[in-house]
């Protein structure tokens, strides 16, 4: 129960961790948008000053200015009616709006000095003085709306930090997780080689074996399965020890391999029973390897005289077209093994008769 609950803390974790992200990433793009609201803003309160300042010097000079008199209009009024500047305090955005409010009372207050600058002419007008002045308080009204796009840029950056620090958290995790899985596959295959390997020999076992005769697939192809059995396995084992047997089956098995390439499968099929299935090859083929295992053999035993090692066979081959499956040639050259192995005690028996005489 406890296994269970250490194991849920973390995916818990992580949960929390992806639905702060994602909440993070929510108010970055809505932190994103009240920039985007409020450079627009900035942009208007500056073109106020530019064509305030503009209009000025047009009425100075006595030309024609409604038309930018009308144009400024219509921005003042956009920025008044735009809505909150969506800024991050709510001190930040009545400031704005107390300057913007000052900044608008003052334009009504410059537009009739303009229009009476049109009948007196400049210099009889306080034009000049109040234009400095209403230049400057939207320089203020521009000042507070910048002030508050530097805090939502602070904020936002605070974000993007912690953004940041999330999914490094979660890439921890998912590394984690990743090389979890990496140990339990390694495990998963080092479990799945001992449930098909035969300790005693290092060769595939019964299991392994089993696994292979039992496909249901025909052979469709030329294929060969050799049965292999040693001889005087149980008397070894009485009279020597196990071990001793042991021994034996480890060097028919080292050179069994050795023998027959790589490419074709060879296991222990129990006991003193080995197997073999080739693939694509003929009879003769198949005789020479045997001949070959043989002859290893008989070098072995020249070298080890004290615990001689031999062994009886038969195979069965496949011909193109067979529809046969594999236990079916297994089971043929069992039987032919078999008869070979009852061959070599008669003819044990034969030899040991004939010396007695």
């Amino acid at each position: 129960m406890k296994r269970k609950k250490s194991v849920r803390v973390p995916q818990i974790f992580e949960s929390i961790l992806v639905l702060l992200l994602i909440c993070l990433v929510f108010f970055m793009m809505w932190s994103v948008n009240r920039l985007q609201q409020m450079s627009q803003i900035i942009h208007h309160a500056d073109l106020v000053q530019g064509i305030t300042q503009r209009l000025v010097k047009l009425e100075i000079s006595g030309e024609n200015s409604q038309g930018f008199l009308e144009y400024l209009d219509s921005i003042l009024y956009s920025l008044q009616n735009s809505g909150s500047p969506s800024s991050p305090t709510r001190e930040t955005e009545e400031l704005y709006r107390s300057q913007l409010n000052i900044q608008m009372a003052y334009w009504e207050k410059l537009k009739t000095e303009i229009y009476r600058t049109r009948t007196v002419g400049y210099e009889n007008t306080a034009l000049l003085p109040m234009s400095e002045e209403y230049f400057h308080l939207a320089h203020q009204t521009a000042m507070a709306i910048s002030t508050a796009s530097q805090r939502i840029m602070l904020q936002l950056r605070g974000l993007e930090y912690a953004s940041t620090f999330i999914i490094g958290l979660l890439f921890m995790f998912l590394l984690k997780s990743y090389l979890s899985a990496i140990q339990v596959l390694r495990r998963n295959l080092t479990l799945e080689q001992k449930a098909y390997l035969d300790v005693a020999t290092g060769l595939p076992n019964k299991n392994r074996c089993d696994e292979l005769m039992d496909s249901p697939l025909p052979l469709n192809h030329p294929t060969c399965c050799i049965m292999f059995d040693l001889n005087n396995l149980k008397q070894v084992n009485d009279s020597l020890g196990h071990c001793m047997g042991d021994s034996l089956i480890l060097n028919f098995a080292l050179i069994l391999r050795d023998v027959i390439p790589l490419e074709h499968f060879v296991g222990r099929y129990g006991g003193d029973e080995f197997i073999a299935v080739l693939e694509g090859t003929s009879k003769c083929q198949v005789d020479r390897l045997i001949d070959e295992l043989k002859h290893q053999i008989s070098m072995l035993n020249q070298t080890e005289t004290y615990l001689p090692l031999s062994f009886a066979c038969g195979y069965a081959i496949s011909t193109p077209g067979d529809t046969r499956r594999l236990i079916s040639l297994l089971n043929e050259a069992d039987h032919t093994m078999y008869l070979n192995k009852q061959h070599m005690k008669n003819r044990d028996a034969s030899l040991s008769c004939f010396t007695d005489i």
